[in-house]
């Protein structure tokens, strides 16, 4: 340990005084092994991989075949048919499975937006849907039953929480609302006509 120039080393005389050598760079990763791989040869067993699979595949689809054609000349094309329709049937409930859950998560992310965007963006593919969604950050609450600033909708307060609300966010919809009304308040803001 008093070869490693790391170590604080402490005078055996005065435990308060410490001396402290210099650390040099090169000794940090000391002892320790480097286990990284560089990128090329990286690269080179992933394209060996890649082209390992492709073969798989085609080995496969050749023995399918074969056997199929071996099924045919033996006249068992009623096995060969139950098989397929077997294989077909479970594509089909995968496929109907993946296609719900794409459109559930569609109609999520519209549900992300205002109601005057969804129109505009429905048409866009999931990707293309997913990052702007993800672009513009914001969760925009689907619910519209509080219309804020617009006049006439929203119900009893024109879309606010009580009539001084909005009485202050919307003067000129909340005078329009209570033109010819026998409200106490209904031409508190008019213009005496």
């Amino acid at each position: 340990m008093a070869d490693n120039p790391n170590v604080v080393k402490q005078d055996s005389v005065n435990p308060n005084d410490q001396k402290q050598e210099s650390i040099n760079p090169t000794d940090v990763n000391q002892g320790q092994k480097d286990h990284s791989i560089p990128y090329s040869v990286f690269k080179e067993a992933k394209d060996q991989i890649g082209e390992l699979k492709t073969q798989l595949a085609e080995i496969s689809d050749k023995q399918n075949s074969a056997r199929e054609s071996k099924m045919k000349e033996e006249g068992q094309l009623k096995e060969l048919l139950q098989e397929k329709n077997s294989l077909l049937d479970e594509k089909t409930s995968r496929l109907e499975v993946l296609e719900t859950e794409r459109q559930q998560e569609r109609e999520y992310l519209l549900n992300q937006m205002p109601e005057d965007d969804r129109v505009i963006y429905s048409d866009l593919s999931m990707a293309n849907l997913r990052v702007h969604v993800n672009k513009t950050g914001k969760s925009i609450s689907a619910n519209t039953s509080k219309a804020t600033g617009q006049r006439g909708v929203g119900g009893e307060f024109g879309g606010y929480e009580n009539k001084m609300e909005w009485v202050i966010n919307d003067p000129d919809g909340y005078e329009k609302s209570k033109k010819g009304s026998n409200d106490k308040f209904g031409n508190i803001f008019g213009t005496g006509k």
